[in-house]
């Protein structure tokens, strides 16, 4: 069923009935709350549809700098800067076997950076202080907080309202062991995700997103 605002009533409303629990006697609100969330998460990371930047004052030999606790992760960075000057991004290995050698310290004015768990790391590193890194990455969703709240407050396009409105159901259907019944309404999900791509703004993914699969 389309619904005109996603509201987190309207999809609160529809889940409970899709997975007909039209009370709270087995399935309360704040369970469905939770799928919803689940659901917004899912369909940022899968389509990387939120967007935010982030920056750090550098400090002379310091190599490693934390990501934005919003990022969905170093995957979803799409582009580096250090002091206005885009990076390149290098793998790990390819710092240390290749280009570090001995000295993976080596300072000097940054090149490229890398990932290593929630952190970036630049090579050389940065030799002076206060030198700017900034980057772009596809930042994970917020909770819908309010029951007149929509999808679109949070960044979400109208288009990706039948995803989680799908996703958050097979939650429900398998909470509720409906397991058949649940697999149909994850093929729903992807579906709907599917039609939403070719809505949002063209720019929405970016090609280096893209083929990177």
């Amino acid at each position: 069923m389309s619904l005109i605002a996603y509201t987190r009533t309207q999809l609160v409303t529809q889940v409970r009935a899709q997975i007909q629990e039209r009370t709270a006697s087995m399935v309360t609100d704040a369970e469905i709350q939770r799928w919803l969330d689940i659901a917004l998460l899912d369909v940022a990371a899968s389509t990387h549809c939120l967007r935010a930047t982030a920056s750090a004052a550098c400090s002379a030999s310091q190599q490693m700098y934390t990501l934005s606790a919003t990022c969905l992760g170093p995957w979803a960075l799409t582009r580096v800067e250090y002091a206005g000057r885009k990076l390149e991004c290098k793998s790990f290995d390819t710092i240390d076997e290749v280009l570090g050698g001995s000295n993976l310290s080596s300072q000097g004015d940054p090149m490229y950076y890398f990932a290593y768990g929630r952190q970036i790391g630049l090579w050389p590193v940065p030799a002076v202080n206060s030198a700017v890194l900034k980057y772009w990455y596809a930042r994970h969703s917020e909770s819908l907080s309010a029951d007149a709240m929509s999808i679109t407050t949070l960044g979400f396009s109208l288009a990706h309202g039948p995803a989680i409105e799908s996703y958050a159901t097979a939650r429900g259907l398998q909470f509720k062991g409906k397991l058949q019944e649940a697999q149909g309404a994850l093929q729903a999900y992807q579906r709907d995700l599917s039609r939403a791509d070719g809505k949002v703004m063209p720019d929405n993914v970016p090609d280096e997103l893209r083929s990177s699969g």
